[in-house]
Formats: structure tokens, sequence, C-alpha cells
């Protein structure tokens, strides 16, 4: 159903390097992807280049690093009988990456934008997500924000997200909340977690959790209970940096 076109140009010696363009006129992207049937409009565009290297004659030389760029200006149409509009950008240079999306799909309004690499800046907003939209066979609504700040393997974590009447698969929830901020040193955070009738294994009527500090030292104290009875907990984890990786104690 529909029409896609692609043009453009690709070029392997003396480096990798394109240039391409692809028009959507009411394309339904189930003839790839069983399921995801819907019919979409727009423009897709990308380019890329990686350096050559300093001496292409010299079979050891190394090729620089890969620049590329993804562009969709606008995005319409249907998808999963839900009403879409989108538009998206990345940009990748080597090892890190930077983008931007806005997505409305049914009734979710989803944005995020942020930088990837060895430093995190990423945030998200959910106006709301519904579960459904974006995961067939599940339920429910999440709200709110979420961000990663910092290196990427030891980011602080904001978050204010709230969900109601969750399920997917054979996780549920009926409410759930993550509150505050946790930084991964230096400076003292809180983080709140609380669910109610949840299940993840096993069921549980309430959960409540609350982090304090931050990652590299950091108190937990929380409760959980089901019919069976309540259970209580306290207490603190460290991370130790070594050389490689993390010791949790």
């Amino acid at each position: 159903g529909g029409k896609a076109s692609v043009e453009g140009r690709l070029g392997w010696e003396p480096a990798l390097a394109w240039e391409a363009r692809a028009n959507l006129d009411g394309f339904d992207p189930g003839y790839f992807l069983p399921g995801w049937d819907g019919r979409l409009s727009g423009q897709v565009l990308s380019s890329g280049a990686r350096q050559a290297p300093a001496d292409p004659a010299d079979p050891a030389a190394v090729a620089g690093p890969l620049q590329a760029s993804v562009d969709i200006p606008r995005l319409q149409g249907q998808l999963r009988g839900r009403p879409l509009q989108a538009s998206a950008s990345v940009q990748l240079l080597g090892e890190q990456a930077e983008g931007k999306l806005e997505l409305a799909l049914g009734n979710s309004q989803v944005s995020a934008q942020g930088k990837v690499g060895s430093q995190l800046d990423v945030q998200a907003q959910l106006q709301p997500l519904q579960l459904d939209d974006l995961l067939p066979g599940s339920s429910g609504s999440l709200a709110g924000s979420l961000a990663l700040r910092g290196r990427s393997d030891s980011p602080d974590i904001t978050a204010d997200l709230r969900g109601s009447g969750l399920r997917w698969g054979d996780y549920q929830a009926d409410s759930v909340s993550l509150v505050g901020e946790l930084p991964w040193r230096g400076r003292q955070g809180q983080l709140a977690l609380q669910a109610s009738q949840l299940q993840a294994g096993m069921a549980l009527d309430n959960v409540q959790l609350s982090a304090s500090g931050n990652l590299q030292q950091l108190a937990l104290a929380g409760t959980a209970g089901n019919e069976l009875g309540q259970l209580a907990l306290q207490g603190n984890v460290g991370v130790r940096t070594k050389r490689k990786g993390h010791d949790i104690h």
C-alpha cells in the first residue's frame, strides 16, 4: 500500500560517503513490520561520511570517525489505526550522538532530546504516554519527565513519573510513581518509589522505597506487603570504584 521512493548518492573511495532522500506517500510499514500497519507520508533525509585515511595507499592507515545525520522534518498519517505526527533528527560523530524527537501517536505525546556518548544529557517528557500506542498488548498511562546527566557510566538521575493501570505481559501495577533526584556523587538527593497492586514475579499490595544520599553512598528504606504480611527494609549501599568496573558492598 502507498508509495516509497529513494534517491541519492553512495561512494566508497577514498572513503565511505552518502547522501539519500526517501519520500513516503501513504506508505504501509506493515509490509516490513507485521502488526504495524499504517499509511505514512513524509520525508527522510540522511547524509554521512567517514574521513579518509591520511595515506589511502597505506593498508595500515586508519580512517577517521564516522559522521552521519538523519533528519525527518515531518512524518504524518496513521499507524496501527492511530493518528501519527512526528519529527526527529539525529547527528552522529564517532561515538558521540545528539538528537531530538517529537512524537504524537494516538493519545500519546512524547518529546525527547539529548546527547549520548562518554557524557549523557538526556531529557524525556511524557504528556502522557499510553502504553498500548507503542507496545501492542499493553495498557495504562505514564506521564511526567525523566533526565539523565553526567558520565555515561555514572549519570545523575532526575525523575517525576506517575503511572496508572499499567499492564505489560506478566507485569502490572494499578499505580506507580518515581519522584526525586539522585546524583552519582557529591551532593545529596532523594528518590522515592511508590506502587500499589504490583505484579512482578510476585503479588504485592503496596510497595514504598526511598533512597537518599547519592549513588556512591546510598541509604535505603522501604516497606512492601500483601495479604500474607509486611516486610520492612533498611540499609546502606556503597560503590567502591576500581580501575575497571565497580564494587558494590
